[in-house]
């Protein structure tokens, strides 16, 4: 045994413990032990602190007026009478917070324990608030919407598809396949038919009737879509249900004389051409105006696929020439862009038409798709930055999801969100290969007191380095200041429309939500691991961590602190000058304390400072160092206070976190024997 002692010791003094009511008066949690009259005979000093009250000689009932104690009475009563343990969720306290509680036999009694569970009650809370806003946005769409899981079971479902079918939200959450209103026969091998080309394609379209509660029909056009994760695996299906009963009387009527198409062409919204084999458009409706953005003279003659954009040309031309091959209709949404750099999405289903005058031909009918086609894509990307808050993940996951979805909404070639640090801006997340890496550092114009645009410039700047010719910034605020800037790139060097700005402000406030979040949750997280007197970590955090240091078999020192005389503190001083003694402790410990090291607080005037790769005599001096340190600390109105610590070492390989705790725990105790204000080592 190695012992350090001061110059000039106190006279020797033994001294006794308790072990059960050492280690209850230890505890975390809030701890009750009532008699069999339900009176409280012990709460341990996290229950007084978080129970608040002087429970002790009453009846928990009579003691407090504190609804959630209250509530507790049934339990205790059939732990009491029948030795029936039973957990209730309360919430209770000085501060209303919510516990899980558990009841048990204790000796002749019961016992209550308090386990605090806010944050979940919390995070179930933001869950429901997210999930009531997405809701929201599918109520606004004009199609109808229906989220399935993997194996059919509905989840959600907006208004659009109550109304068009009739049925009740209570009688479609939760239903299974064969729905209701499929109306085939085969409905339910047709639906898993559907669900699977969704899960292998990520995207379908189909055809089909369906069935309202009251059993008329209506021809239904279906979009399907797998929702995936992070890694591209599905999660779930989204079905998306337009009427086209409207659609379908307009195809029948195609067949009838030129006179009559063309007066049911020029009276449609949608837009109807009539097309030769090789897909150029021999008759345009009025609608090309609204739908294409030219004229119909301008658009006679061309292609369909003129009007995509570059990439979706060969969507629209694979679908006309799959029409011509086997006659069958098919449906493409494309991307177009009309005027002043505005992006649209178009709908074009094509059909042929055999028995037409002058030969075989083709008719297409187009829609403007815009409205709905973004109010999904905001919702899909509102829902995974959502979930990635909600899972607790960082802040630079979080706005990596707002980067790749940014892209993919404006579809733009690079996004980043930038954080404006000082006087530098810093690349937070990014997406896109002509983006800058994340890490990226440029510095602001002005400094930290430039204005936003004068800051996002910079950031724009650094896109332009990597190959942008046109930049947009929006801002990401956060509790009301700029925290930094949501920036995209495209290529090529074109007129920013209102609409891509409409959408860009859009992702930064999204951005700015999810964020906000972040930073809240590692908050949330923080206070969680660490001692709310003293700042340090607690015991849960040095459970986690000495269990762990065991597991992987590595060597540790461990030392045990604790203040000599601290009940005279309390006694003689207050309990503010005691709390005061315990943040000043707290606070040398941790200057004496290696990058690496772990100092917390585990007990009410006891410290565990837990050294990785340290030996028992590196430790001992360690640990010797920071007693003179605290020894030489004046706190007003206390003085100087002395510690006394015990120490043990775990060598590399199989050991014991509660034996380990145990051996310190005995050389503490040789060091408050032998006189207090010693440092004591004892082997592992």
């Amino acid at each position: 045994m190695r012992t350090l002692s001061p110059h000039h010791p106190p006279a020797n003094t033994e001294i006794t413990r308790d072990p059960a009511a050492a280690l209850l008066a230890a505890i975390p949690d809030p701890f009750l032990a009532l008699d069999p009259d339900g009176v409280v005979t012990y709460a341990n000093p996290a229950a007084r602190t978080a129970l608040g009250g002087d429970l002790l000689g009453c009846p928990l009932w009579e003691a407090s007026h504190d609804p959630g104690l209250l509530a507790l009475r049934g339990m205790v009563t059939r732990a009491l009478h029948t030795g029936a343990a039973g957990t209730l969720e309360v919430q209770a306290g000085t501060v209303g917070r919510w516990y899980q509680v558990q009841a048990f036999r204790y000796d002749d009694g019961a016992a209550l324990r308090f386990a605090d569970v806010t944050g979940r009650r919390s995070s179930e809370l933001r869950s429901r608030r997210d999930r009531n806003r997405t809701s929201a946005l599918m109520d606004q769409m004009s199609a109808g919407l229906v989220v399935t899981s993997l194996d059919g079971v509905v989840l959600e479902a907006n208004a659009r598809f109550l109304e068009m079918t009739g049925l009740t939200r209570g009688e479609v959450i939760g239903s299974r396949r064969p729905h209701p209103w499929w109306s085939p026969a085969d409905s339910d091998a047709y639906e898993r038919r559907l669900d699977l080309r969704a899960w292998r394609t990520k995207a379908s379209h189909v055809e089909t009737v369906f069935r309202t509660k009251d059993g008329r029909e209506f021809p239904a056009r279906v979009g399907v879509s797998a929702l995936v994760d992070r890694d591209g695996t599905p999660e779930a299906v989204i079905k998306t249900i337009v009427d086209i009963g409207e659609e379908h009387r307009a195809r029948q009527m195609l067949g009838r004389s030129e006179a009559e198409f063309r007066l049911l062409a020029e009276q449609t919204a949608d837009l109807i051409c009539r097309h030769d084999r090789d897909g150029r458009m021999l008759y345009v409706s009025p609608a090309s105006r609204t739908v294409l953005g030219t004229a119909p003279f301008a658009a006679r003659g061309r292609r369909l696929e003129d009007f995509a954009h570059g990439p979706d040309r060969p969507v629209m031309a694979t679908a006309f020439a799959d029409v011509i091959a086997d006659g069958r209709d098919r449906t493409v949404v494309v991307r177009g862009r009309r005027s002043a750099g505005e992006r649209a999405w178009l709908e074009t289903t094509v059909r042929r038409v055999a028995d037409a005058p002058g030969g075989e031909q083709l008719i297409s009918a187009t829609r403007d798709v815009t409205s709905r086609h973004l109010t999904q894509l905001i919702a899909s990307a509102a829902t995974r930055v959502t979930d990635a808050a909600a899972t607790g993940r960082g802040v630079a996951e979080v706005v990596e999801a707002i980067t790749v979805e940014a892209r993919r909404l404006l579809d733009v070639e690079a996004a980043v969100v930038w954080h404006f640090a000082g006087d530098h801006a810093v690349a937070v997340a990014a997406s896109g290969s002509d983006a800058p890496a994340p890490g990226t550092r440029v510095a602001l114009r002005g400094g930290s007191g430039a204005g936003f645009s004068r800051r996002a410039e910079a950031a724009a700047a650094a896109l332009r380095d990597c190959g942008a010719r046109t930049t947009l910034a929006a801002p990401v605020t956060v509790q009301g200041r700029v925290w930094g800037a949501l920036v995209v790139g495209m290529r090529e060097r074109t007129e920013v429309s209102e609409q891509l700005e409409r959408l860009l402000a859009r992702m930064s406030e999204l951005a700015s939500t999810g964020v906000a979040r972040a930073e809240a949750s590692a908050e949330l997280t923080f206070r969680a691991e660490r001692d709310p007197l003293t700042g340090i970590a607690n015991r849960a955090v040095f459970d986690d961590r000495i269990a762990d240091a065991a597991a992987r078999g590595q060597r540790v020192a461990l030392c045990l602190v604790d203040i000599d005389h601290f009940k005279a503190v309390n006694d003689t001083h207050g309990h503010d000058a005691g709390d005061e003694v315990l943040r000043r402790v707290a606070g040398r410990l941790q200057e004496a304390a290696r990058r690496g090291d772990l100092v917390a607080r585990v007990g009410g005037e006891e410290f565990a400072w837990l050294m990785p790769a340290t030996s028992l005599d590196d430790a001992v001096r360690a640990a010797d160092r920071a007693r003179m340190l605290i020894a030489g600390t004046t706190i007003d109105p206390v003085g100087s206070v002395t510690v006394s610590a015990g120490l043990a070492a775990a060598e590399a390989g199989h050991w014991s976190p509660s034996e380990l705790f145990r051996t310190s725990d005995r050389a503490l105790y040789a060091a408050k024997r032998s006189g207090r204000d010693r440092v004591v080592g004892l082997p592992g």
